[in-house]
């Protein structure tokens, strides 16, 4: 039924000339949103549905013609080439996650907490287990499908065990690193009695107890050897690290716990932390311009995060994201696509059409971008020397009108490619009225607090549209 809403609302949406971040937006305000008390409330579907949900995103996003950047790839951070589309999985398992701060917090009292609690299970010292641990015990011991989703959600979230605190902090039972007769263990009744951590093994300076010391301090009814197992299950490497450390802890504690309590919005965090996992980055297409440019790009976080500093535009800043990841319609890439039987460049009709000819090397657009810096010299005393690296990606020297620089640059490079679309040539006449209109619509577009930020931007080239 959800999906049949969303399939009718995407479908409602999908002629509509929206830009790729405009899709996005759409499916962050409108489809998700009608998941959110679903994935909080009831086990997670299964991943058939969750594949074709996202499928039907990605297909929204694409106009149903196939993905043209990797999914991966557009859910990464901004400035590390993704316009962070949401993973669905990820936050499925975020919003499961947002249960552990209940869970864990004394002061919040409710009725259901109690139904926890079972022999296997006490609640509050699961979330403390390692990745491992935590994995083991959702799949073998956890029956309550809501509650399993909950423990292997939060087993992809926490981070692994390396310092001596947290080593220190671990649980004694159902850990998957203490082992006796090769199996993890669970004494119910040393758990009563408050043996419940590796941190309960060491005395005050970090060293080891010895069996009869263990026994005696938590009146244990066991024998000597039981209590000497458990000792002797402690991994060695986590003996060296504590034994480094020197001291025992006054309080266990979990760095993972504490980030959760430390935060008020728990889903967003641990939903940056799940999706940044899964992430990845353009490293195929970096690649591709390092070969192509005079020198390699050493920071393209910078470039990355240009379309979004200098323009508000949604549609210039798809725009520029397309370039980015080279998928915009050049003749070279629609014949590969066998859309066009040739790759003659449709300015010139003599050269290739890469992205690199297109928008520079052409005979037709080359001398556009000496008259845009002569204009901008002549009537700002500003001096500016484009390149094919600024052109391409953007302008990155430190100037104070930087951020307009770069944004005269992706109106000529869109209005360039609009001409091509539109089967005709571009001239400087054209480009200079094209500014002008782009600078009248931010101007008047914009919200009225930031009106002082579109001014700031502006003031050193303000001149430029107002002869």
């Amino acid at each position: 039924m959800k999906l049949d809403e969303v399939r009718k609302l995407l479908d409602s949406w999908s002629w509509r000339l929206l830009s790729i971040i405009g899709k996005i937006q759409v499916i962050k305000s409108l489809a998700i949103s009608k998941f959110v008390h679903l994935f909080t409330t009831l086990p997670t579907p299964n991943d058939s549905f969750l594949k074709e949900l996202e499928t039907l995103f990605f297909s929204f996003i694409w106009g149903g013609k196939g993905d043209k950047i990797a999914r991966k790839i557009i859910i990464n951070d901004i400035e590390n080439g993704g316009l962070k589309m949401t993973d669905i999985r990820s936050f499925a398992k975020a919003l499961k996650i947002s249960w552990i701060k209940k869970v864990w917090d004394v002061n919040y009292q409710a009725d259901w907490k109690r139904l926890l609690i079972s022999d296997r299970l006490y609640w509050n010292d699961v979330w403390l287990l390692n990745k491992r641990s935590l994995s083991l015990l959702a799949c073998s011991f956890v029956e309550n499908t809501f509650w399993r989703n909950v423990v292997e959600s939060w087993a992809e979230y926490v981070q692994e065990t390396v310092e001596a605190s947290d080593i220190l902090s671990q649980p004694l039972w159902n850990n998957v690193f203490i082992k006796i007769e090769n199996k993890s263990v669970f004494y119910k009744s040393w758990y009563i009695k408050n043996l419940r951590y590796v941190n309960d093994l060491v005395d005050e300076s970090g060293v080891f107890m010895s069996p009869t010391e263990l026994i005696n301090k938590f009146n244990l009814k066991c024998t000597f050897l039981q209590a000497y197992g458990i000792i002797c299950a402690i991994p060695s490497s986590w003996k060296s690290k504590i034994r480094e450390f020197g001291k025992r802890l006054l309080v266990v504690k979990s760095e993972n716990i504490e980030r959760l309590f430390k935060t008020k919005k728990v889903t967003s965090f641990t939903y940056d932390s799940l999706r940044k996992s899964v992430a990845t980055q353009p490293t195929r297409v970096q690649r591709k311009w390092d070969k192509l440019l005079p020198s390699p790009v050493e920071d393209w976080s910078t470039y990355y995060s240009i379309p979004f500093l200098c323009t508000s535009a949604s549609k210039l800043r798809s725009f520029q994201y397309r370039i980015f990841h080279r998928t915009i319609g050049t003749n070279v890439l629609l014949m590969k696509m066998g859309i066009k039987d040739h790759d003659d460049c449709f300015f010139c009709d003599s050269k290739p059409e890469t992205i690199e000819h297109l928008f520079w090397y052409c005979d037709r657009i080359f001398p556009l971008w000496n008259a845009l810096a002569h204009w901008i010299r002549s009537v700002t005393e500003i001096e500016i020397e484009f390149s094919l690296e600024s052109v391409l990606l953007g302008y990155t020297n430190c100037m104070p009108c930087k951020n307009a620089i770069n944004c005269i640059i992706l109106v000529v490079k869109f209005f360039i490619y609009k001409c091509k679309m539109e089967g005709r040539n571009p001239d400087f006449a054209g480009i200079q009225s094209y500014l002008k209109f782009n600078y009248s619509i931010e101007k008047f577009a914009c919200d009225f607090a930031l009106q002082d930020k579109i001014l700031c931007k502006w003031k050193l080239m303000k001149k430029l549209f107002c002869q």
